[in-house]
């Protein structure tokens, strides 16, 4: 029983990194987005402007939940400025 308990923690962990990665992944594309559309110039760029900010707020609503705590011991908000800070280097 011992060995089922352990596995079971090891992928539980597995799969909590990965949503938290994805989620991270997701968070910067759509930043990336954000900023290659700021100034929407056509209809289309302007749509993708408000998609990425969307998956923007979904993702900050994510960092910033009660479940994101359940899946890691991360300061979520903190992460979300720490990605930020990374994507303005990335496109500044």
């Amino acid at each position: 029983m011992q060995d089922y308990e352990r596995e079971h923690r090891i992928g539980y962990g597995a799969l909590a990194a990965g949503i938290v990665q994805h989620a991270c992944e997701d968070y910067r594309e759509a930043l990336r987005q954000a900023w290659a559309c700021r100034f929407q110039r056509t209809a289309g760029e302007s749509s993708r402007k408000m998609m990425a900010d969307r998956r923007i707020a979904e993702c900050e609503r994510f960092f910033d939940s009660d479940w994101f705590t359940e899946l890691v011991d991360i300061d979520g908000p903190a992460l979300a400025d720490k990605l930020r800070e990374m994507v303005a280097r990335e496109v500044g």
